[in-house]
């Protein structure tokens, strides 16, 4: 294999599926534990604990599949993969956003609570799928990557 030269030339690898998905359960499980805390603590009250873990759960569920939709096993150019990892979290945003309301509804829950419990998950794993997927491509060398012209 070549390394990569040129200012066209990039690798061409799959991201680590399993650590990514295993980081956005793990931040989903701290967001549980964040948000159990912060009903308790912050005053919600206890009736809303419920609710916001089926928000998390909402959350953790729409990430693990548009994770999945975008088939992270298959070898693509790094610099796809930074477009198909953005235009995924676009989607997914757009996802929670209209499923939360739904929940809202069918949960008649405080708004404030409501996007609390939705933004607990989104940045725990937003900042753990990051970590990941960061500490992979950066360890990325020529001598285990192919090479594209593309």
């Amino acid at each position: 294999m070549n390394p990569p030269t040129g200012p066209h030339k990039q690798p061409i690898t799959p991201l680590p599926t399993r650590s990514i998905i295993l980081a956005q359960i793990l931040a989903g499980a701290i967001a549980c534990g964040l948000w159990i805390l912060g009903t308790l603590i912050g005053g919600f009250g206890a009736d809303l604990i419920l609710p916001g873990l089926l928000e998390i759960g909402l959350v953790i569920f729409v990430t693990v599949i548009c994770t999945l939709v975008i088939t992270p096993w298959t070898p693509r150019p790094v610099a796809t993969w930074a477009m198909i990892l953005i235009g995924s979290s676009l989607v997914r945003l757009i996802l929670i956003t209209g499923l939360s309301l739904l929940l809202y509804s069918a949960a008649l829950m405080a708004p404030k609570a409501l996007v609390i419990s939705a933004f607990l998950p989104i940045a725990t794993i937003l900042a753990l799928e990051t970590v990941v997927i960061a500490r992979f491509l950066t360890s990325l060398s020529p001598v285990n990557t192919t090479v594209t012209d593309d």
